[in-house]
């Protein structure tokens, strides 16, 4: 992973989700609008007095009769209720990832992260740079504390251990 970091952000983005809306919307009018024409130009009358065989009337057994539109309306239900499942689980994943204690106090705390040695910072001058700004900051108001480390908390970054 070396350098990079990783920062997971679990708010909602409202723009995302007006497209998503709309998205869903417009492609539920647009494939729902083409069936609700045709079976406009039915005639119902028509469809009832004719079966299979030319025999009058409904037939109570031809629910079992299972063709491939049959199958792929079941199909495409089961997988539409899948993935609802899913979302929802992952939603509430979402949601408990904003409870989690993570061992440190997260109120009134800031994480920078900076890289003397890329603005041309050398050996002594980057000494002396980092100490100054620690006393820098630690004049702020308000400031409690001022610490510097190599990898900073929940980024991801890779440590070498025994």
């Amino acid at each position: 992973m070396g350098g990079d970091n990783f920062t997971l952000n679990a708010t909602l983005n409202w723009h995302v989700l007006a497209v998503t809306v709309g998205i869903s919307l417009a492609t539920g009018l647009l494939f729902g609008l083409a069936p609700a024409i045709q079976a406009t130009r039915l005639n119902p009358v028509a469809a009832l007095k004719t079966t299979r065989g030319g025999e009058g009337g409904v037939r109570l057994g031809s629910w079992r009769r299972l063709t491939l539109s049959h199958a792929l309306t079941v199909s495409q239900m089961a997988i539409s209720l899948l993935l609802l499942l899913a979302a929802g689980l992952f939603v509430r994943t979402l949601n408990n990832l904003n409870s989690v204690q993570l061992g440190f106090n997260q109120e009134n705390l800031l994480l920078v992260n900076l890289n003397a040695a890329q603005a041309g910072y050398k050996d002594g001058a980057l000494v002396r740079f980092y100490h100054d700004l620690q006393e820098r900051l630690s004049g702020i108001p308000g400031v409690r504390a001022v610490s510097f480390s190599n990898y900073a908390m929940l980024t991801g970054g890779e440590t070498l251990c025994c």
